[in-house]
């Protein structure tokens, strides 16, 4: 436990999640990338996709500059607001980290 304790505190120090994977920002960035790209394929504005989804425009900003940590919930809404799959939504993700900026 203590192991684990302190592993998990050295990360979160060095901002990141584990050595092999890519830091916490940058999968929010890339996330928000991806809900910025799906978005603008449909010619909506922010404030549309928010109106969709039943969520508040400001929060769809942050989502797309990385700031937010989303919870399943809001994700399944966004899929389903912009028509595509779960699957869909994170296929650009691939299974490897992206590699550091």
């Amino acid at each position: 436990m203590l192991v684990i304790a302190c592993l998990f505190i050295a990360c979160r120090c060095e901002g990141g999640t584990h050595p092999k994977l890519a830091p916490m920002h940058d999968i929010r960035k890339r996330f928000g990338d991806r809900i910025r790209q799906l978005r603008n394929d449909r010619g909506w504005s922010k404030e549309e996709l928010a109106d969709r989804a039943g969520l508040h425009r400001t929060y769809i900003g942050s989502i797309e500059r990385g700031e937010q940590n989303l919870s399943l919930v809001n994700i399944e809404r966004l899929s389903v607001t912009l028509g595509v799959s779960l699957a869909e939504l994170f296929a650009p993700f691939g299974d490897t980290p992206a590699p550091p900026s």
